[in-house]
């Protein structure tokens, strides 16, 4: 009989974290799989740890190096099963995964696919940070995805094989994101539904590709531009899906140049989201990321997780200087810098209140006025003043109840 899920663990040269992911399939509660390790010309000791693995449901497939969508696109063609889950080598999963996402993808059978949420680890196997947890309705789940971001991580999802092929599996032309182009592809005609669970241990180490913003940025661009086309002619005749696409791409790189101290190529993208989507590139989310750009991503959405101020605001200052230096030759830019600068102080007098720093808040509050007069008329303002005064909890519980 066939089993009822293919594993499909690609690895190359992560032969001191495979024997970990290997161990955490044999310890599932859900038995009937089987598992294809793709050694995608590895130089390391991976074929010698796979062989240490008897188990009979365990296969091995060595080939040369074609990069992670190519090993996992060997590996699900070799798959028995119609259902696939994936396990990068240096990720693990909770004993309950396999049995809570498979039942859930059997109760939901107009889905293309079931995800779940993770913890984070660091090298040594350790959790840190907060555990990541985000469901949003299946209606939703493309906009999301293709405006907002992935949220996801490719270990903690299991999609029908069927649906993967007729939309042509992963693209090997890409190096990065190829996970989240392939969600996007399967979304156009089937759901993605979630399970609100973190049942995944996602390792973050020096080796991850996201630590790399060029490659990655790069990557994301060209997803953006295989989606929408290339930024060609007056962006003011773009059609709305590629403006919030690009305005995506673009809050992004900036975000990610920043994490990585280069202000001159974050100011050079943040330049591109004001010509496109000013509402976004005044938006207090997308200066609150820019302010927690230097923490780490296990770090991001941890409200207990305060930034160094001292780096936040170099940072900050680093990336407005650019931005009035840039001011001089674009006429957009100059019009609305007051503003910028303004939602940037307020931003980071927002992450102090929220830290109860409040002698960094008033202190940001009142440069945020300096530089932009006209933020005392505005709500995020006065939203600002009022967490400082009443605290954050009372304030924001009201503004829920008032939706």
């Amino acid at each position: 009989m066939k089993p009822s899920v293919s594993i499909v663990i690609p690895c190359y040269n992560q032969a001191h974290y495979l024997v970990y992911a290997l161990k955490s399939i044999l310890a599932q509660t859900f038995s009937d799989w089987e598992a294809i390790i793709v050694d995608d010309g590895s130089t390391d000791d991976t074929a010698r740890v796979a062989s240490q693995f008897s188990d009979p449901r365990f296969r091995y497939i060595y080939q040369e190096n074609r990069g992670l969508s190519g090993a996992r696109n060997t590996g699900i063609r070799a798959a028995v099963s119609e259902t696939i889950a994936l396990l990068d080598s240096d990720d693990v999963w909770e004993s309950i995964f396999l049995e809570k996402t498979i039942n859930w993808l059997g109760q939901h059978p107009e889905a293309a696919g079931v995800y779940c949420g993770y913890h984070y680890i660091d090298s040594q196997g350790q959790l840190v940070g907060r555990p990541s947890i985000r469901v949003v309705p299946p209606d939703s789940f493309r906009r999301v995805l293709i405006y907002n971001g992935n949220w996801l991580v490719p270990c903690a999802v299991v999609f029908r094989k069927r649906l993967a092929e007729e939309v042509g599996l992963f693209d090997e032309s890409m190096r990065a994101v190829e996970d989240t182009d392939l969600w996007i592809r399967l979304s156009v005609s089937h759901p993605f539904v979630g399970l609100p669970e973190a049942l995944v241990r996602y390792r973050r180490h020096s080796a991850n590709m996201t630590k790399n913003p060029k490659h990655m940025v790069t990557a994301a661009r060209q997803l953006t531009e295989k989606l929408y086309g290339l930024t060609e002619g007056d962006a003011g005749s773009w059609s709305t899906p590629k403006k919030l696409a690009y305005a995506g791409l673009f809050a992004y790189a900036a975000r990610f140049y920043l994490a990585y101290g280069d202000a001159k190529e974050s100011a050079c993208y943040f330049q591109q989201l004001v010509e496109i989507s000013l509402h976004t590139a005044t938006s207090m989310p997308t200066w609150r990321c820019l302010v927690r750009a230097h923490l780490p991503v296990e770090y991001q959405n941890d409200p207990l997780a305060s930034p160094d101020w001292t780096l936040a605001q170099r940072d900050i200052e680093g990336l407005l200087g650019e931005l009035a230096s840039r001011a001089i030759s674009s006429d957009t830019l100059q019009r609305h810098y007051t503003r910028i600068k303004g939602g940037a102080f307020l931003a980071l007098a927002e992450e102090a209140v929220r830290a109860r720093e409040q002698r960094r808040a008033f202190n940001w509050m009142w440069r945020a006025a300096a530089s932009c007069p006209t933020l005392l008329l505005a709500r995020p303002y006065w939203g600002t003043i009022s967490r400082s005064i009443l605290g954050v909890k009372a304030v924001d519980r009201f503004v829920s109840w008032g939706k």
